[in-house]
């Protein structure tokens, strides 16, 4: 196995559940949760590689509380990651790229009505008529229960 290049950051307690796709110059960009020591601190890093897989870059906080990360590339060739946001305001959120991941617009809340912050895990995927669909979990404190739910959305219905 290969190791990424380690966070700088003395807040950083833990890393976890990581997700990769490749950039249309054959690199490969890795966004990762990352737990900080103040509690509900979910952040959001990202790290690309270069010369094949020899090199990343510092792994960079992308000031996004939110967590873990889905990445897709949807038909029109932006980015898409799905993230949940488990400290209020609760939110699956969307991000999206135009560069490949060099910057990312959003969050975009696709869903805000969880009962609490047991939530989360989205993915996506882009149906055949280009709209998407999002699948997560959450939690129902009365039942003590867990259920799965699902949006769509387009890309064109996204508001800050």
């Amino acid at each position: 196995p290969k190791r990424l290049p380690d966070i700088d950051d003395p807040e950083v307690k833990l890393l976890c559940e990581p997700d990769v796709i490749q950039l249309k110059n054959g690199e490969l960009l890795v966004q990762i949760r990352v737990h900080k020591s103040t509690p509900g601190a979910y952040h959001l890093y990202q790290t690309v590689s270069s010369n094949g897989m020899t090199e990343w870059s510092t792994p960079e906080d992308l000031h996004i509380l939110a967590s873990p990360p889905h990445l897709m590339r949807h038909s029109s060739g932006k980015l898409i990651c799905s993230v949940a946001r488990r400290d209020k305001p609760i939110a699956e959120q969307i991000l999206i790229s135009d560069d490949e991941g060099k910057t990312w617009d959003g969050p975009y809340d696709i869903n805000n009505d969880a009962p609490n912050g047991d939530m989360g895990y989205p993915s996506t995927v882009e149906l055949k008529d280009g709209s998407l669909m999002t699948v997560y979990y959450q939690n129902d404190p009365v039942k003590q229960k867990n259920y799965v739910e699902y949006v769509i959305w387009s890309l064109d219905e996204l508001k800050k």
